[in-house]
């Protein structure tokens, strides 16, 4: 999964039924299912690349939806003749309505909402160069408040950015140069109430900082040269703890890793 050229690992709401992704501020999607371009590298199964709106640049505008249980906003304009922006963001709130209807009872029910956060600006810096800035933020939440039995908490979700500078060469010819930054976590935290009783916890994250440059060049109407090269820093995170609780005390903890990466990619394909 691909959010303007960013890859954003595990991307799902609601256990996989329902997509992070919010189609107000998707502006292009394109799925290959196979033969991929030699720009996507070595894939498996599947890429789906999605583009972000830039922003109108004629007038404000704002679009939004309300249902039974999310709502959802869209604000996109002009800054200035050169710069327009897009914020598109949804909320999730079943948390509030279990609450309403479990009344005194809520703290024995466990609460469940998400909620993701779309942006990006663009600046025209000359004629020929134009500078893009976006990110995403999505995250998901399942827990139970603290009571007599304990509590438990469950979250993953997504941060992107990619700061993204266009430069025309000549007519035919055109590169970008991208700083590009995601990150991946899953946590699970389930703990007693009681001074003996069992804890758990686990957090595992996926970090990449990546550098990226290509050029696309059309000799004519019927051919498209693409060059390109990247670089990839990855932070891999697993932690685990698991033992008694005795007098606010974690002990019995083991099984920590943090392991570091680096990935190189060159390409060429010619179209």
């Amino acid at each position: 999964y691909l959010l303007d050229g960013v890859i954003v690992y595990n991307p799902s709401h609601l256990g996989g039924f329902l997509s992070v992704f919010n189609s107000d501020a998707i502006k292009d999607i394109k799925l290959i299912k196979g033969a991929f371009p030699a720009e996507y590298g070595g894939r498996l199964s599947s890429v789906l690349d999605m583009t972000m709106k830039e922003g109108t640049k004629e007038k404000l505008s704002v679009s939004g939806g309300i249902s039974l249980i999310s709502s959802r906003l869209t604000i996109e304009g002009p800054v200035d003749d050169k710069s327009s922006f897009m914020i598109s963001g949804r909320r999730m709130y079943l948390d509030v309505l279990t609450k309403l209807m479990a009344g005194d009872d809520s703290d024995e029910v466990p609460v469940y909402y998400f909620y993701d956060l779309n942006a990006k600006f663009n600046y025209e810096l000359s004629h020929s160069d134009k500078l893009f800035i976006s990110g995403f933020l999505c995250e998901d939440v399942l827990n139970q408040p603290e009571n007599s039995d304990g509590n438990f908490n469950i979250f993953w979700g997504n941060k992107t950015a990619n700061l993204r500078w266009m430069h025309i060469m000549e007519n035919n010819l055109f590169t970008n140069f991208s700083l590009i930054y995601t990150n991946y976590r899953f946590g699970t935290d389930i703990a007693g109430n009681n001074n003996y009783s069992e804890n758990f916890k686990s957090t595992s994250r996926i970090e990449d900082i990546m550098l990226r440059a290509e050029a696309q060049y059309f000799p004519d109407d019927r051919q498209k040269i693409k060059i390109g090269a990247e670089a990839i820093w990855h932070n891999f995170l697993s932690d685990l703890s698991i033992g008694l609780d005795f007098e606010d005390e974690l002990y019995n903890y083991f099984n920590e890793k943090n392991i570091n990466s680096f990935e190189g990619a060159f390409y060429l394909q010619d179209e």
